[in-house]
């Protein structure tokens, strides 16, 4: 599947209510920075939505559903709440790559309390490399550009050696104080 179809997928998702707010704007532009989409490219699928010629497109491949499926499930829940028409459109499609609508409920209401969690935590602006892609950016919860979750990366990276340090250092002080 190329990414120019899944662009068109997502949009025809983000599209279904006949408008986009700030934060489907938002995932629309870091999606499409991230799969390298063209401003050219982009335009012509904004037209298409425009002309009323949405379309999502059905990949073959179990790994393009998973992508796709991903990215559809993404695009439902980037204005924070999913309507019954994009719960709808979302379980025809589901369907139609002969996958488990319960399996994909359990994912939504995931994404939906981390969708919450990163616009309700305060956030500094300080900046952030993510360490899988080394993409620099505004700290946040994800990477803009590979997707990474920071928490989950460092947690299957295991203890780094500042980690194993500051372990070192904290139960030498409490030995100390224990004496």
């Amino acid at each position: 599947m190329k990414n120019d179809d899944i662009i068109d997928s997502v949009l025809s998702v983000l599209a279904l209510d006949g408008s986009l707010n700030k934060w489907e704007i938002q995932f629309f532009n870091e999606l499409c920075q991230r799969l390298n989409i063209s401003q050219e490219t982009q335009h012509k699928a904004i037209q298409r939505i425009k002309q009323g010629k949405g379309r999502i497109h059905l990949p073959e491949q179990d790994s393009d559903k998973k992508r796709l499926l991903y990215f559809l499930i993404q695009a439902v829940v980037a204005d924070g709440k999913v309507s019954e028409q994009e719960r709808h459109v979302l379980q025809t499609v589901v369907e139609k790559l002969g996958i488990s609508f319960s399996y994909v409920e359990e994912i939504l209401e995931q994404r939906m309390k981390e969708v919450k969690t990163e616009r309700y935590t305060i956030r500094q602006e300080s900046t952030i490399v993510c360490p899988k892609c080394s993409f620099e950016q505004t700290s946040s919860y994800r990477c803009k550009r590979c997707g990474v979750i920071f928490e989950k990366y460092k947690q299957a990276q295991g203890p780094t050696d500042e980690d194993l340090l500051m372990d070192i250092l904290s139960s030498s002080n409490r030995l100390k104080k224990k004496e």
